[in-house]
């Protein structure tokens, strides 16, 4: 009961970490001036991404794999089969906007580069330099196809929504202290996490992935 309370407990500090760090990092952007678009593509795609990112680096380091490939295959499945299952069982969902077929192959894409590497045994340096690679590219040109298209791109319209972020804090001070809650957060819950993960995978003798 103890590691499935600490479970929990620290899956709400990096979910309150996480969004602590993206409205920091936003206002401090915004303050700057930097372009909506270039806060989207980097602090807003990354930071939403950062407890699955934390999570499965504090596993690879951990020694527990199985938490780091099992943390993002399984994102992905109850993305695609619950997140856009449940809603689309209670009302219709279009997918006919710009941009979503470009954006579905690019996935197709990806799945199965990341499958062929999987398949070979192990993910390496080699690997993982590929994969940055491939995601700093798409945001690349993702930054580039929005700054050229003249119809509108839901999914770069998502992106590019600043406000969509929620309220951020408008003093210096409390930027700078969202920020720092966000990073000393982000790796002490992940830590947690991966540990009370792999004790609930030895007591119940299941696999960690």
């Amino acid at each position: 009961m103890l590691a499935f309370l600490i479970l929990v407990v620290s899956l709400a500090a990096l979910l309150l970490a996480a969004d602590l760090l993206i409205r920091g990092a936003v206002a401090v952007a915004s303050s700057m001036r930097i372009s909506p678009l270039l806060i989207g593509l980097t602090i807003v795609a990354f930071g939403t991404s950062a407890p699955e990112l934390v999570i499965s680096v504090q596993a690879a380091w951990a020694g527990v794999p199985g938490i780091a490939l099992g943390n993002i295959v399984g994102s992905n499945i109850a993305n695609i089969l619950l997140v856009l299952g449940v809603p689309a069982v209670f009302a219709p969902i279009a997918t006919s906007q710009v941009g979503l077929k470009r954006n579905l192959t690019i996935m197709l894409v990806a799945t199965a580069i990341f499958m062929a590497m999987c398949f070979t045994g192990s993910l390496d340096f080699i690997d993982g330099a590929i994969l940055f690679a491939l995601i700093i590219a798409f945001i690349a040109y993702s930054g580039i196809a929005a700054a050229n298209r003249r119809k509108a791109d839901p999914v770069i319209a998502e992106l590019t929504d600043v406000e969509s972020v929620g309220h951020v804090p408008q003093k210096r001070l409390t930027m700078i202290g969202y920020i720092i809650a966000g990073l000393a957060g982000l790796p002490l819950a992940s830590h947690f996490l991966v540990e009370s993960a792999a004790d609930i995978a030895v007591l119940l003798g299941v696999d960690e992935s």
